[in-house]
């Protein structure tokens, strides 16, 4: 019977996999996206959930339709590091305020130290795509330059070694992941010591970190980040 929250939920195929597995349990997601918002729904539909809500919302404006403590469980992930300060500040107050006092949130992030390396090689893309307008000759862009640094000869250079490899990782990545998240307006790393701040300003308490990994970054398996399209 538990309530469950997820900021920037995308399509919700998260939260509809939970709702198919916890039938008396209530399910809510909010995403930007709305192309993304109207796919999640549409499955819904199809499959005939009755416990799971979705819907196109900012997360700057959400709190004032969320009651307060109305979610034992909230989740964020993959946005907490992605967005501007102003929306990190806001996720963290969201879930202050619509977080139950026994409730759990889980809010992940890429840390620092170990992010300041795909920063450096973001700053290369970027510098490589900066004249480029178009999203598939950007996508192209990057994969050349990405082929390049794979087949660098690096023995010897440790650093470079360590950027070679990060090529390997991303060229891996599907393109929708490429354009997004090595392309994309932001990328803010962030430390566990901030972290936990910014969770006490909003009157939380740090319990734990699902991982204590804070020198590499992970990428997803090949297939497992989208359907490709970079303008989504």
């Amino acid at each position: 019977t538990t309530r469950v929250l997820e900021i920037g939920c995308g399509e919700g195929m998260n939260l509809t996999g939970f709702a198919a597995a916890y039938p008396n349990a209530l399910f809510e997601g909010f995403d930007l996206a709305e192309t993304a918002i109207a796919r999640g729904q549409a499955l819904i539909e199809k499959a005939g959930l009755r416990n799971i809500r979705l819907a196109a919302k900012d997360v700057l404006e959400a709190q004032v339709s969320i009651s307060p403590g109305s979610f034992d469980y909230i989740i964020a992930h993959g946005v907490y590091a992605w967005v501007p300060k102003a929306v990190r500040v806001a996720i963290m107050q969201l879930i202050g305020h619509a977080l139950s006092p026994d409730g759990v949130a889980y809010v992940s992030y890429n840390s620092l130290p170990g992010g300041y390396f795909r920063m450096a090689m973001r700053d290369m893309l970027l510098h490589e795509v900066s004249e480029i307008t178009d999203a598939n000759a950007k996508l192209a862009a990057t994969h050349a330059f990405l082929k390049k640094l794979a087949e660098t000869d690096s023995r010897g250079h440790i650093a470079v070694e360590h950027f070679r490899l990060l090529a390997e990782d991303m060229l891996n990545s599907h393109s929708s992941v490429l354009f997004h998240d090595e392309l994309g307006e932001v990328f803010a790393p962030q430390s566990l010591t901030d972290v936990v701040r910014a969770a006490e300003g909003a009157g939380l308490r740090y319990l734990s970190d699902g991982e204590h990994v804070r020198l590499f970054e992970g990428f997803l398996e090949p297939g497992d980040e989208g359907d490709g399209d970079p303008h989504r």
